[in-house]
């Protein structure tokens, strides 16, 4: 009876603020992504070029929940931490880990990436852009994910080391190359193309409004067709916004904190790095809030 009682007290200890807030935000997350993924599912009609990178993104959250969190979360609340679910199962987990996780920072990517393409050329955008398109650019988006991460996965397999699952040590320089093309790069590019559509949608509005005749002879402000083309244009950049500042705010704290742990050995201390993790793991909760935020301002 006492050890009963002590290995209840033990598991009850290990629901810590952090534990509690994790699990929260994994079920909140998959609930909300999948809710998303649905509706398209049953609605098909509103699937456009633009909202494929959006669904997936959203796929990208669902299968990482699916994949790591459940282990985690287990081993977190019942080993304190240890792992327990054999090799085989480290490897699937460490390769959803390593894979699967890099698929919605670079979704983020294809969305800054489609809006510079539609701002900067216009007519190619309205010429070859459409759903097959997106599709096939986020086939590749998977191929190049797997080109850099796969390699050293298949060469190292992972392993149970100190009762943890970890990825092999002789896998660490190829992960530190891998780190810098895959998360580091990616950031700086959405940060650096958002800039520059703020940039490029200014210089736009300053520029003077000129007249153009219509076919029929009468004269049509320029400034008519330019707010066309806006109201079409506004959700998207809606979304960039968004997502732009999700990926500052969510993203880039715990990268930067990474980068230095791992390139200045620099630890910071604990309840900072705790937050860092909190914003990391609500990034999959404010993807599919951005999509609904972004139907309501359709205009």
């Amino acid at each position: 009876m006492t050890a009963n009682n002590t290995t209840n007290f033990m598991q009850s200890d290990r629901w810590t603020p952090l534990f509690c807030t994790q699990t929260v935000i994994a079920i909140t997350a998959f609930l909300l992504n999948a809710a998303v993924l649905i509706r398209h599912l049953l609605q098909p009609s509103i699937i456009s070029h633009f909202t494929v990178y959006l669904l997936v993104l959203y796929l990208a959250n669902v299968v990482i929940i699916l994949g790591v969190k459940p282990m985690e979360l287990f081993n977190d609340i019942h080993n304190g931490g240890n792992w327990s679910f054999g090799g085989q199962l480290c490897i699937i987990h460490t390769y959803f880990l390593l894979v699967f996780s890099v698929t919605p920072l670079l979704s983020h990517l294809l969305i800054a990436t489609d809006r510079f393409w539609a701002l900067q050329f216009p007519h190619s955008y309205r010429s070859h852009h459409n759903i097959k398109t997106s599709l096939l650019i986020c086939l590749g988006m998977v191929c190049y994910v797997h080109c850099f991460a796969l390699p050293a996965f298949i060469v190292y397999l992972p392993s149970i080391n100190a009762a943890h699952c970890q990825p092999s040590p002789r896998s660490r320089y190829w992960y530190r190359v891998e780190y810098v093309i895959d998360r580091i790069v990616p950031l700086l590019l959405i940060l650096v193309i958002y800039l520059f559509i703020i940039i490029k949608r200014w210089h736009r509005r300053k520029t003077p409004a000129s007249v153009h005749v219509s076919p029929a002879g009468s004269r049509i402000p320029h400034s008519t067709t330019v707010l066309a083309v806006r109201r079409t244009s506004v959700r998207p950049f809606v979304v960039l916004t968004l997502t732009t500042l999700e990926v500052a705010v969510c993203w880039l704290p715990l990268d930067v904190y990474f980068a230095c742990k791992v390139y200045f050995n620099y630890r910071m201390p604990d309840s900072v790095a705790q937050c860092f993790v909190i914003l990391f793991t609500l990034q999959s909760v404010f993807d599919p809030l951005i999509w609904v935020f972004s139907r309501r301002h359709k205009r």
